[in-house]
């Protein structure tokens, strides 16, 4: 029975595979950076072990490993028919074996209470931003993982012996330095308590000892992977440095968000914490449940559970101090969350152990099981979206991201098949979540992959506001020029976020149409509002 439950987590994210299956959403910005990772490192792989090696390291900010895992999915997503659908299922995998660590660790620290386990899984795998993000190619559901990995060394500590505790963390840290370069956020009360099990002048456990193979498996990987995360940071830290900083204050994180003061962001991310984890009235019924389990404990004093109620204390520090920290930041980003989510799961699972009711326990668990079925069944478009409900739970796009899809295969067919010694860069001169240099850049890396010609890379304005300087770099630099026409595709100035990143969209579109450097492309069939220019003097 212990065995079958063990298939829980699988049984649970199983409907995120229909959902992946019925999307064809073009990738938007971040999800095509990392897709475009993991294609070029398997290309890079079945072209030399030597390219590989160098590609792991090629400079970027943003850490790098889900696309070091994605790429070992690459083949899957070839041979199903859609890359994808193959880097997604890494993804659930990732999910599911987030929810098994939980699973297990929930089940040691309640003396093997297989309901209330249940009921930590459930209370994962039901809430919204999980669901959200089992369906996006990002970096969160990796960085969950990994943060609940070390929620588990903390809540299996006390019944290790030291050498494992060592070599769990040792393989631990830079799994999470690589999923994000802020996961010490996440994991400094788990990884503290860890630490003092292991430091403690106490006699060694005799319980988890490992023999010595399992224990040069262990030390050999978190050699590995430590030298690899160290690697990697030692060539890439200023600009992670400099992405932490740009992405957390100053103008470019008030874009994902704004600066306002201490309480009124604090207030912000309490109701993003409640939306993003919870249905209205199931997040009443757990707040009398934890107020219930509090009061019992209170009064009872107890001697039993005592490393769960500890593990349940550091879970609620730990929840408080992501969101005092958030609270100092400009960026308003819903899905930074989401590694807060398995110290929700323990202190709800503490307080159905500590009140220690079977019929409290079923009702907590059929409470979750709806919030599941309702949130998949908005996923599916079954239900209508609460005003509650995070933005990344959307529906399948199965019609208009088709026909994204079909015109952004053909703009990239017109615009990257001629091959060179050395990829000319073209400019993607709008940025919509279908159209930009990434979901550019992210197509032309798996027709590559796939035996297409492709010639070209694409960039965009970035950033930069200095009307010269752009137009000093198209003129100069680049083969053709991609836009989209602004009556058929005007940008809409209620989305705070477009509107910010297209200053220059039109001011340019107009200077290149006036431009007798610019020639003007027939229409494509796909999409007649795709404007293609291509640049008439001879590249330098």
């Amino acid at each position: 029975m212990r065995r079958a439950l063990c298939l829980l987590p699988l049984v649970i994210v199983a409907p995120s595979v229909i959902w992946i299956a019925l999307d064809n959403s073009v990738w938007m910005w971040d999800q095509s950076i990392y897709g475009k990772g993991s294609v070029e490192l398997f290309y890079a792989f079945i072209r030399s072990p030597g390219r590989w090696l160098r590609t792991l390291y090629i400079p970027q900010s943003q850490a790098p490993g889900i696309s070091w895992l994605g790429e070992f999915f690459v083949p899957l997503g070839i041979f199903v028919g859609s890359i994808d659908v193959g880097l997604l299922l890494s993804i659930i995998l990732t999910q599911a074996v987030t929810l098994l660590l939980v699973y297990r660790a929930v089940l040691d620290l309640s003396d093997r209470n297989e309901p209330v386990a249940i009921v930590s899984c459930l209370a994962m795998a039901s809430a919204p931003l999980f669901v959200a993000m089992s369906h996006q190619y990002l970096t969160e559901p990796l960085q969950l993982c990994a943060i609940t990995w070390f929620l588990s060394i903390m809540c299996f500590a006390p019944k290790w012996n030291k050498t494992i505790i060592a070599g769990q963390l040792l393989m631990a840290a830079p799994v999470a330095m690589l999923a994000k370069v802020s996961s010490p956020l996440y994991c400094v009360g788990p990884a503290l308590i860890a630490l003092w099990y292991f430091f403690r002048p106490a006699p060694a456990s005799k319980q988890g000892r490992a023999s010595r193979t399992q224990l040069v498996l262990v030390f050999v990987g978190a050699l590995l992977l430590n030298l690899a995360a160290f690697g990697w940071y030692s060539r890439n830290i200023a600009r992670v440095i400099e992405h932490v900083s740009v992405a957390s204050f100053g103008p470019i994180a008030e874009i994902y968000g704004k600066s306002d003061t201490f309480l009124n962001t604090l207030t912000y991310w309490l109701e993003a914490l409640r939306n993003g984890f919870f249905l209205p009235i199931i997040l009443i019924l757990i707040g009398l449940l934890g107020v219930s389990a509090a009061t019992v404990h209170l009064m009872r004093r107890p001697i039993a559970l005592r490393h769960f109620s500890v593990c349940a204390l550091v879970s609620l520090c730990q929840i408080l101090i992501v969101l005092v920290v958030f609270s100092f930041s400009s960026s308003g980003e819903v899905r930074y969350l989401l590694p807060v989510l398995p110290y929700i799961a323990v202190v709800i699972s503490w307080s159905l152990a500590r009140i220690g009711s079977s019929l409290v326990t079923r009702s907590a668990a059929l409470l979750f099981l709806a919030q599941l079925m309702i949130t998949y069944g908005q996923a599916f478009g079954l239900i209508g979206h609460f005003s509650t409900t995070p933005g990344w739970l959307v529906v399948p796009n199965r019609v208009t991201g088709q026909k994204e899809g079909v015109a952004l295969n053909a703009i990239i067919a017109v615009t990257c098949t001629d091959i060179e010694a050395k990829p000319y860069l073209n400019l993607v001169g709008i940025e919509k979540p279908w159209l930009n240099e990434h979901s550019a850049n992210y197509l032309a890396a798996k027709n590559r992959v796939l035996g297409k010609p492709v010639g070209c890379r694409y960039g965009s304005f970035g950033y930069e506001n200095d009307p010269e300087k752009i137009w000093n770099h198209l003129i100069s630099n680049i083969r053709y020029y991609i836009t989209l026409n602004p009556d058929s595709n005007p940008v809409p100035l209620e989305d705070a976020h477009l509107a910010a990143i297209n200053l220059n969209y039109l001011p340019t579109l107009e200077r290149v149409q006036n431009s007798v450097s610019f020639e003007l492309q027939p229409a494509l069939l796909e999409n007649p509002a795709v404007l293609i220019f291509r640049r008439k003097e001879r590249l330098r």
